[in-house]
């Protein structure tokens, strides 16, 4: 069952994931259904991380026209629980230790998680747009991802989406088919980053969706109390400020990894598996498997692992492939176990 853990008093486990998103919620569905007893825990209050805000996902496997992210937080969430995962909402983990035979999880809420194997899929979070105004709008008309609900009140309105990635293209589609205009503001040509079915759909979209390469954002205008009202673009040719309803912003993700100091990470703050995990802090027991980190027993997959692709699908795919190496450390280490009162 998902809830609040203020209430829960200290658990045990034989596998503690960090994060809700897809790869959490997938490692959570195998390792549960295979017998091992799991506990979930999600800083935010609803589970699906970044995937959750997307408009349509389109290239999952087994949908072929497609789902919201929320349709598949949604489903991913019941199956996991229907297998007996643990979901513990509002638990923020700020700092990881290993002690002899076991790890500890430490949340914001004072709570304290000893486990046997830690799974970290914190995921990203999405890169804050840095210019005037727009950190005052953040929820009146300046957006980080584009929900489901949102759009319908953008019918035969203008708004901008900035980015160049898929995500950005998404929602683009997405909030012209509801009826807005859609100016997209990327930096670089789209086919640098965006799926070649996403940007066919998007030249070829017969919905009103104009394409700025080599745009950036200057400034957002607008009160708290009315929202955003105009957006300044600048390119090599001017700097123009234009009407607009909203702003939906898709300009990359960053790690959240300092609450995990002993664990080794890349210049980007990503957290190291596998043979760069290796290169960067030798193993004192063993070689480390392909998603085990700096400290053994604890594993890493999704966003937050470097080297990931950056999909929905590869991150679900990395937390079900996660839990056959967490089985082999546990076979391997079988005085580790956690027990199962």
């Amino acid at each position: 069952m998902s809830h609040d853990c203020a209430s829960c008093p200290d658990h045990e486990c034989d596998l503690l994931v960090i994060g809700a998103g897809p790869a959490g919620l997938a490692a959570a569905i195998n390792a549960a259904s295979e017998g091992l007893r799991v506990i979930v825990l999600e800083r935010s209050h609803d589970v699906g991380g970044q995937a959750s805000t997307s408009s349509r996902i389109e290239n999952y496997l087994g949908f072929p026209t497609g789902l919201t992210g929320a349709e598949l937080a949604e489903a991913s969430h019941e199956q996991a629980v229907r297998f007996g995962a643990d979901i513990h909402l509002g638990s923020e983990v700020i700092d990881l230790r290993c002690e002899g035979d076991h790890h500890r999880a430490m949340c914001a809420n004072g709570k304290t998680y000893t486990c046997t194997t830690i799974l970290v899929t914190a995921g990203v979070t999405y890169r804050r747009l840095e210019v005037p105004g727009a950190d005052s709008l953040i929820g009146r008309g300046v957006f980080y991802g584009a929900s489901p609900t949102q759009v319908s009140e953008y019918a035969g309105k203008r708004v901008f989406v900035v980015g160049g990635a898929n995500s950005a293209g998404q929602a683009a589609l997405f909030l012209a088919q509801h009826g807005a205009r859609v100016d997209v503001l990327t930096r670089s040509p789209l086919v640098k980053s965006m799926s070649t079915y996403l940007l066919d759909r998007l030249v070829k979209a017969e919905q009103d969706i104009t394409v700025h390469t080599g745009a950036r954002v200057a400034a957002v205008h607008g009160t708290k109390a009315h929202g955003i009202d105009h957006v300044t673009v600048a390119d090599e040719a001017a700097v123009i400020t234009h009407e607009a309803a909203a702003l939906f912003v898709f300009i990359g993700a960053e790690p959240r990894t300092d609450w995990a100091p002993t664990l080794a990470k890349d210049a980007k703050g990503f957290i190291l598996t596998g043979p760069d995990a290796v290169d960067a802090v030798p193993y004192p027991e063993h070689t480390p498997l392909y998603l085990e980190t700096s400290e053994p027993g604890v594993f890493a997959a999704g966003d937050i692992r470097s080297g990931s692709v950056k999909r929905v699908s590869a991150a679900a795919g990395e937390g079900a492939m996660a839990v056959q190496f967490i089985h082999r450390y546990l076979e391997a280490h079988p005085a580790k176990e956690a027990s199962h009162a």
